[in-house]
């Protein structure tokens, strides 16, 4: 499912099961907090699609969130 987050609304679209796995893409580091409280956590942190590793200094995130 790809979407706008702001715009979601899985219950609209009959979808009433929790997801095993996000993925996010881009620059989504204000979204980790939101993930957080919907007891997502990160799993693993890239700065690219080629799976460059995360650093402080990335200006994108690819993050792989799975249930705390």
């Amino acid at each position: 499912m790809v979407g706008d987050p702001a715009e979601l609304d899985l219950p609209a679209q009959g979808i009433t099961t929790p997801f095993d796995a996000v993925v996010c893409a881009g620059n989504v580091m204000t979204f980790l907090a939101d993930a957080a409280a919907v007891a997502l956590e990160p799993d693993l942190l890239l700065s690219t699609w080629d799976l460059r590793p995360f650093r402080d200094d990335s200006s994108s995130l690819v993050a792989l969130l799975l249930p705390a």
